[in-house]
């Protein structure tokens, strides 16, 4: 069904853009399919190390037995942090932390490293 009134030459150029674009798009859905092949092996190497300190805490909170042994793991593995009178942890850091800073909250406790042991505690 082709219309007469339209000239095969102009038909047969038609055809052949056709032709070049559809070329033109595989290539692009190639490139764009080994582009995500690549992302995906990308990946690998974080998830692996995700993995990897994910077994590593597990291993190490299965050792805590007790309340000071969990602040110190937190305050290791977390840093220190304060409690705020909203409820909220932040990190604490002396160097950031001012007289003001800390006469605005009206509940500063301190959530880890809190626990003070004899000296031949975990000997």
């Amino acid at each position: 069904m082709m219309n007469p009134a339209i000239d095969a030459g102009a038909l047969t150029a038609f055809s052949r853009q056709i032709a070049e674009k559809e070329g033109e798009r595989k290539k692009m859905e190639r490139r764009l399919g080994q582009i995500g092949a690549s992302a995906a092996q990308g990946q690998e190497r974080p998830d692996q190390a995700v993995r990897t300190a994910y077994r590593r805490v597990g291993e190490n909170l299965k050792l805590i037995t007790s309340d000071s042994h969990m602040n110190r793991f937190v305050e290791e593995q977390i840093g220190p942090m304060l409690l705020t009178s909203e409820g909220v942890a932040v990190p604490r850091s002396l160097e950031n932390t001012t007289a003001s800073a800390l006469a605005k909250a009206a509940v500063n406790i301190s959530v880890a490293g809190g626990g003070f042991e004899p000296p031949t505690s975990g000997l």
